[in-house]
């Protein structure tokens, strides 16, 4: 967990000091640092925890962070509180992320990933990357804006 701000960390904290399990380090770093060191430290990881605060600075949050984004398409196992997932996955299609909105989920969810055999594990990493390829892509982005811009010229001819 290296937060780039007050990301729950007290709350990360507890769930890991709760796990049953001596094959797990845990990493965590409040230290800004880089973007590109960033992205370094976050390579050496397996599973990453990016978010579980339910506001930041008063200001509720409904959606993973950047950071999310980066680790997944670093490969890694992605934990975030996200509450808009299912919404999220209405829209977009299957999300690669594992949305850990409370701390018994995210315990729950470290333990599975845990004891998880090495194949099914890596496949779920692959997931998470694909999830970035297919969702979050320059080139797929780029055609969702193509998209929403014709729409809107399409509207504005139609209202000339």
């Amino acid at each position: 967990h290296y937060p780039s701000g007050s990301k729950g960390y007290p709350i990360i904290n507890d769930v890991i000091g709760k796990l049953n399990r001596k094959n797990f380090m845990f990493k965590y770093d409040p230290i800004n640092v880089s973007w590109e060191d960033n992205l370094k430290r976050m390579s050496e990881c397996d599973i990453y925890i990016e978010e579980m605060n339910s506001d930041q600075n008063g200001i509720p949050l409904y959606i993973f962070g950047i950071q999310a984004i980066e680790a997944a398409s670093l490969g890694k196992i992605v934990c975030s509180r996200f509450p808009m997932f299912d919404k999220y996955e209405e829209t977009f299609g299957e999300c690669g992320l594992i949305p850990t909105n409370t701390p018994e989920i995210l315990k729950e969810k470290l333990e599975e990933f845990l004891s998880m055999d090495d194949s099914d594990f890596i496949e779920l990493q692959k997931k998470s990357r694909r999830w970035v390829e297919n969702c979050h892509s320059y080139k797929v982005i780029g055609k969702r804006f193509k998209t929403i811009f014709n729409k809107l010229l399409k509207e504005k001819d139609n209202n000339v």
